[in-house]
Protein backbone atom coordinates (compact mmCIF):
# COMPACT_ATOMS: atom_id res chain seq x y z
CA UNK A 1 0.00 0.00 0.00
CA UNK A 2 1.59 3.50 -1.12
CA UNK A 3 -0.16 7.12 -0.66
CA UNK A 4 0.05 9.70 -3.02
CA UNK A 5 0.69 13.36 -1.64
CA UNK A 6 0.02 14.70 -5.48
CA UNK A 7 -3.22 12.87 -5.91
CA UNK A 8 -3.95 12.55 -2.28
CA UNK A 9 -4.85 8.41 -3.39
CA UNK A 10 -4.20 5.30 -1.98
CA UNK A 11 -2.74 2.56 -4.20
CA UNK A 12 -2.05 -1.46 -4.13
CA UNK A 13 0.53 -2.57 -5.71
CA UNK A 14 1.74 -6.08 -6.82
CA UNK A 15 5.62 -7.17 -5.96
CA UNK A 16 5.88 -7.07 -9.72
CA UNK A 17 5.15 -3.25 -9.31
CA UNK A 18 2.09 -3.13 -10.66
CA UNK A 19 -0.65 -1.49 -9.56
CA UNK A 20 -3.79 -3.57 -8.20
CA UNK A 21 -6.30 -0.82 -7.65
CA UNK A 22 -6.15 2.59 -6.29
CA UNK A 23 -8.37 4.25 -3.80
CA UNK A 24 -9.47 8.40 -3.23
CA UNK A 25 -8.10 9.22 0.28
CA UNK A 26 -5.62 7.81 2.83
CA UNK A 27 -5.59 4.14 3.93
CA UNK A 28 -6.38 3.67 7.54
CA UNK A 29 -7.24 0.21 7.91
CA UNK A 30 -8.43 -2.76 6.04
CA UNK A 31 -12.17 -3.38 7.24
CA UNK A 32 -13.18 -6.53 10.13
CA UNK A 33 -13.37 -9.24 7.09
CA UNK A 34 -10.32 -8.30 5.73
CA UNK A 35 -12.25 -8.28 1.78
CA UNK A 36 -12.37 -4.03 2.00
CA UNK A 37 -10.37 -1.38 3.68
CA UNK A 38 -11.08 2.28 4.64
CA UNK A 39 -9.50 5.97 3.53
CA UNK A 40 -10.12 9.65 4.40
CA UNK A 41 -9.44 12.34 3.03
CA UNK A 42 -7.71 15.19 4.95
CA UNK A 43 -9.29 17.75 3.15
CA UNK A 44 -13.09 17.55 3.80
CA UNK A 45 -12.96 15.49 6.51
CA UNK A 46 -15.06 12.71 4.56
CA UNK A 47 -14.38 8.69 4.94
CA UNK A 48 -14.87 5.73 2.47
CA UNK A 49 -14.87 2.06 2.54
CA UNK A 50 -13.45 0.41 -0.58
CA UNK A 51 -13.90 -3.34 -1.97
CA UNK A 52 -10.10 -4.56 -2.21
CA UNK A 53 -10.68 -4.21 -6.18
CA UNK A 54 -11.43 -0.43 -5.68
CA UNK A 55 -14.92 -0.21 -5.93
CA UNK A 56 -16.87 2.29 -3.32
CA UNK A 57 -18.91 0.81 -0.74
CA UNK A 58 -20.34 3.34 1.41
CA UNK A 59 -18.83 7.02 2.38
CA UNK A 60 -19.48 8.61 6.25
CA UNK A 61 -19.17 12.33 7.23
CA UNK A 62 -16.07 12.66 9.32
CA UNK A 63 -12.57 11.17 9.75
CA UNK A 64 -12.44 7.63 10.73
CA UNK A 65 -11.61 6.33 14.44
CA UNK A 66 -12.19 2.62 14.55
CA UNK A 67 -14.53 0.07 13.38
CA UNK A 68 -17.55 -1.47 15.86
CA UNK A 69 -16.08 -4.51 18.28
CA UNK A 70 -19.03 -6.24 16.25
CA UNK A 71 -17.11 -5.34 12.78
CA UNK A 72 -20.61 -4.27 11.46
CA UNK A 73 -20.09 -0.26 11.86
CA UNK A 74 -17.42 2.43 12.32
CA UNK A 75 -17.08 5.36 14.15
CA UNK A 76 -16.21 8.83 12.58
CA UNK A 77 -14.83 11.98 14.18
CA UNK A 78 -16.23 15.71 12.42
CA UNK A 79 -14.43 18.30 13.22
CA UNK A 80 -16.70 21.03 11.56
CA UNK A 81 -19.43 20.47 14.27
CA UNK A 82 -17.22 18.63 16.48
CA UNK A 83 -19.14 15.31 17.12
CA UNK A 84 -18.63 11.72 16.90
CA UNK A 85 -21.07 9.78 14.74
CA UNK A 86 -21.65 5.74 14.60
CA UNK A 87 -22.70 4.52 11.35
CA UNK A 88 -23.65 1.06 9.94
CA UNK A 89 -20.85 -0.12 7.20
CA UNK A 90 -23.74 0.70 4.55
CA UNK A 91 -23.39 4.05 5.51
CA UNK A 92 -25.95 4.84 7.70
CA UNK A 93 -25.84 7.43 10.49
CA UNK A 94 -27.05 5.13 13.20
CA UNK A 95 -26.42 7.51 16.01
CA UNK A 96 -24.40 10.80 16.88
CA UNK A 97 -22.70 12.31 19.90
CA UNK A 98 -21.37 15.87 20.55
CA UNK A 99 -17.07 14.94 22.34
CA UNK A 100 -14.02 13.17 21.00
CA UNK A 101 -14.01 9.27 20.85
CA UNK A 102 -11.55 7.62 22.97
CA UNK A 103 -12.30 4.16 22.64
CA UNK A 104 -14.57 1.35 23.58
CA UNK A 105 -14.61 -0.75 26.75
CA UNK A 106 -13.49 -4.28 26.54
CA UNK A 107 -16.24 -6.26 26.48
CA UNK A 108 -17.20 -3.84 23.46
CA UNK A 109 -20.67 -2.88 24.62
CA UNK A 110 -20.01 0.55 25.20
CA UNK A 111 -17.42 3.28 24.62
CA UNK A 112 -15.89 7.07 26.27
CA UNK A 113 -16.33 10.24 25.21
CA UNK A 114 -14.03 12.93 26.11
CA UNK A 115 -16.46 16.54 26.09
CA UNK A 116 -15.60 19.83 25.87
CA UNK A 117 -16.67 20.20 29.55
CA UNK A 118 -13.59 18.34 30.59
CA UNK A 119 -15.99 15.13 31.28
CA UNK A 120 -16.00 11.57 30.04
CA UNK A 121 -18.87 10.04 29.36
CA UNK A 122 -19.52 6.36 28.70
CA UNK A 123 -22.23 5.82 26.09
CA UNK A 124 -23.92 2.61 24.97
CA UNK A 125 -23.80 1.91 21.17
CA UNK A 126 -27.30 2.82 20.87
CA UNK A 127 -27.13 5.92 22.42
CA UNK A 128 -28.05 5.76 25.93
CA UNK A 129 -25.72 7.77 28.28
CA UNK A 130 -24.64 5.51 31.09
CA UNK A 131 -22.15 7.54 33.74
CA UNK A 132 -19.90 10.50 33.66
CA UNK A 133 -16.74 10.97 35.27
CA UNK A 134 -14.65 14.01 36.46
CA UNK A 135 -11.71 15.01 33.96
CA UNK A 136 -10.85 13.55 30.93
CA UNK A 137 -9.02 10.54 29.30
CA UNK A 138 -7.20 13.16 26.91
CA UNK A 139 -3.59 11.59 26.95
CA UNK A 140 -1.31 12.88 29.80
CA UNK A 141 0.96 15.16 28.52
CA UNK A 142 4.27 13.93 29.54
CA UNK A 143 3.26 9.99 29.95
CA UNK A 144 0.67 8.35 28.12
CA UNK A 145 -0.53 4.90 29.55
CA UNK A 146 -3.62 3.08 29.57
CA UNK A 147 -7.03 4.80 30.49
CA UNK A 148 -8.96 1.40 31.47
CA UNK A 149 -7.87 -1.79 33.02
CA UNK A 150 -8.01 -4.73 31.26
CA UNK A 151 -11.05 -5.80 33.39
CA UNK A 152 -13.07 -3.27 33.09
CA UNK A 153 -13.27 -2.17 36.47
CA UNK A 154 -11.60 0.68 36.37
CA UNK A 155 -11.05 3.92 34.45
CA UNK A 156 -8.53 6.93 35.03
CA UNK A 157 -9.28 10.59 34.12
CA UNK A 158 -6.94 13.61 34.55
CA UNK A 159 -8.16 16.82 35.79
CA UNK A 160 -4.56 18.48 34.82
CA UNK A 161 -1.29 16.87 33.17
CA UNK A 162 -0.41 16.19 37.09
CA UNK A 163 -3.59 15.17 39.00
CA UNK A 164 -5.53 11.85 37.62
CA UNK A 165 -8.35 10.16 39.54
CA UNK A 166 -9.13 6.33 39.81
CA UNK A 167 -12.76 5.45 39.26
CA UNK A 168 -14.26 2.02 39.99
CA UNK A 169 -17.03 1.21 37.47
CA UNK A 170 -19.32 0.13 39.87
CA UNK A 171 -19.93 -3.32 39.51
CA UNK A 172 -18.28 -3.48 36.13
CA UNK A 173 -19.97 -2.34 32.65
CA UNK A 174 -22.82 -5.03 33.10
CA UNK A 175 -24.25 -3.11 36.39
CA UNK A 176 -23.97 0.35 34.58
CA UNK A 177 -26.16 -0.91 31.38
CA UNK A 178 -28.33 -2.93 33.68
CA UNK A 179 -28.97 0.92 35.04
CA UNK A 180 -29.62 2.46 32.09
CA UNK A 181 -32.35 -0.30 31.49
CA UNK A 182 -33.64 0.38 34.56
CA UNK A 183 -34.17 4.06 33.61
CA UNK A 184 -35.51 3.54 29.93
CA UNK A 185 -38.43 0.63 31.38
CA UNK A 186 -41.02 3.09 31.37
CA UNK A 187 -39.96 4.28 27.68
CA UNK A 188 -40.03 0.55 26.61
CA UNK A 189 -43.81 0.28 28.32
CA UNK A 190 -44.93 2.58 26.23
CA UNK A 191 -42.79 1.93 23.15
CA UNK A 192 -42.46 -1.94 23.52
CA UNK A 193 -41.55 -2.01 19.79
CA UNK A 194 -38.38 -0.24 20.12
CA UNK A 195 -36.78 -2.50 22.39
CA UNK A 196 -36.62 -4.98 19.32
CA UNK A 197 -35.87 -2.01 17.18
CA UNK A 198 -32.74 -0.80 19.25
CA UNK A 199 -31.65 -4.35 20.33
CA UNK A 200 -30.83 -3.15 23.71
CA UNK A 201 -32.54 -4.42 27.50
CA UNK A 202 -33.80 -7.53 26.62
CA UNK A 203 -36.73 -8.22 28.83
Amino acid sequence: MTVSESDGKSRVWSLAGEEQASYEGYFRDFTPDGQGLVTVSESDGQSWVWSLAGEEQASYEGEFRDFTPDGQGLVTFSESDGKIRVWSLAGEEQASYEGEFRGFTPDGKAFYIDSEYGTTTLWSLSGELLAEFTGRMTPNFYRDFDRISDDGQYLITSLDDTTHRIWRLDNGLDDLLARGCNQLESYFTANPDQREVLGICPE
